[in-house]
């Protein structure tokens, strides 16, 4: 009787131990699942911040490229016009050069 009692006590306490073991295992995965959650969620807003940030090079890329053809026009409309000046500015000296013969020649 005594031994079925100490016995009895030992399965006892090792239910308890396994109880309390099981229940901490369940807290743990508990916590676990918890943490996944949160690590999933800011994964996801991570990633949807990665997209907005690549949206975003993508407009200032697109910007820049749009700036970078509108410099090019805007350059070789430069070009065009310097030379027309240049083309007017020969044409002018001509012109000046022309009269002054003319006048020369209304002195001699």
């Amino acid at each position: 009787e005594e031994q079925q009692r100490a016995l009895q006590q030992q399965l006892h306490s090792q239910a308890e131990a396994w109880e309390d073991q099981r229940s901490a295992l369940e807290g743990r995965l508990l916590r676990s699942g918890e943490a996944e959650s949160v690590a999933r969620a800011r994964a996801e807003e991570e990633a949807q911040q990665v997209g907005g940030m690549r949206r975003e090079v993508q407009a200032c890329h697109d910007e820049m490229q749009c700036a970078e053809q509108a410099y090019a026009q805007a350059f070789r409309e430069w070009v065009g016009a310097r030379k027309a000046a240049a083309e007017e500015a020969r044409i002018a000296q001509r012109q000046h050069e022309a009269a002054e013969e003319a006048f020369a020649r209304l002195r001699v």
